[in-house]
């Protein structure tokens, strides 16, 4: 059982199965899910599932002290949901990762395999160093979005993150693998959903979030990245192909606990400068603050 405040005195009680709405009378509220509606002073909605209410099996089961107006305004709002005609008060493109079939797509589905986060059925997250606030800004363009881009502080750190509900938004990114608790179930996508044509775009977008590229006298330019090995097997095949590399060992990341968090690793200035035209020649869209490193130091 967990209490979450929210604006204008309303409280969300999520138990096991069961999302208890308590607000006085004639307040607007915006779930998780999206849906705006004014409810009475309680509404109790039971879902199977335990998350903030699988919309696909959410039911109205019982309504203590509401009138059959409240009831028929309860019910609208949930249908609505589900049919994907909800009422936004921010607006929110829900499709953009229905289909994979631009360089955008494919480059920001690959970042948020690395930063994104999902929470429940529907709460979407991207949160990164307040430095690089302008590439949150690019994402909240690309998805056609304005909610509002916040600051936070943990310690010594500050953070930018962009956070919003949606239902299909979340359901759109979970065939990719970006689901709660992503971080040990990411997966490279088939080619049925990434063609093949855009797949440098998907590496490249996992490389801004988890990868980095240095150059010391020793070995000269080096390039990394850090994930699951399923994913970064894929990735490694990948640029083997494209890039004629040979393949290395994936070594395991002694900074996690699992075994299966490794690092993809290449040194020397010749095989990284292919590894760098494959990634961004022509491209559009890229971290600037990583491509000027690039820039900086292959070329």
């Amino acid at each position: 059982m967990r209490t979450v405040k929210a604006p204008d005195g309303l409280i969300l009680i999520q138990g096991p199965g069961r999302l208890r709405i308590h607000l006085s009378a004639d307040n607007g509220i915006t779930p998780l899910c999206g849906v705006w509606a004014k409810f009475g002073p309680w509404g109790i909605i039971e879902s199977p599932s335990s998350g903030w209410g699988c919309i696909e099996c959410v039911k109205v089961s019982h309504q203590k002290g509401l009138n059959s107006d409240y009831r028929r305004k309860i019910s609208r709002a949930l249908q609505g949901n589900l049919n994907g005609r909800a009422n936004r008060r921010i607006p929110l493109n829900e499709n953009v990762f229905s289909v994979i079939a631009t360089e955008e797509a494919a480059y920001w589905l690959g970042f948020l395999v690395a930063d994104g986060y999902v929470h429940g059925t529907s709460g979407f997250g991207l949160k990164l160093a307040a430095r690089d606030e302008v590439h949150i800004e690019k994402f909240r363009a690309f998805i056609q979005s304005k909610h509002p881009i916040k600051q936070v502080k943990q310690g010594s750190h500050t953070y930018s993150k962009l956070q919003f509900g949606s239902i299909k938004f979340v359901r759109e990114l979970s065939q990719y693998g970006i689901v709660p608790h992503k971080s040990p179930l990411t997966f490279f996508p088939p080619e049925n959903l990434l063609p093949k044509d855009l797949i440098r775009h998907f590496i490249r977008g996992v490389f801004d979030g988890d990868g980095w590229i240095t150059f010391n006298e020793r070995i000269g330019l080096a390039f990394g990245i850090i994930g699951t090995r399923n994913l970064l097997t894929s990735i490694q095949s990948e640029l083997v192909t494209s890039c004629s590399l040979n393949f290395t060992k994936l070594c395991v990341d002694k900074r996690h606990k699992s075994s299966d968090y490794v690092t993809l690793g290449y040194g020397g200035n010749n095989q990284v400068r292919r590894i760098y035209h494959y990634l961004y020649d022509d491209s559009q869209i890229f971290l600037q603050r990583k491509e000027e490193v690039w820039h900086k130091i292959c070329l």
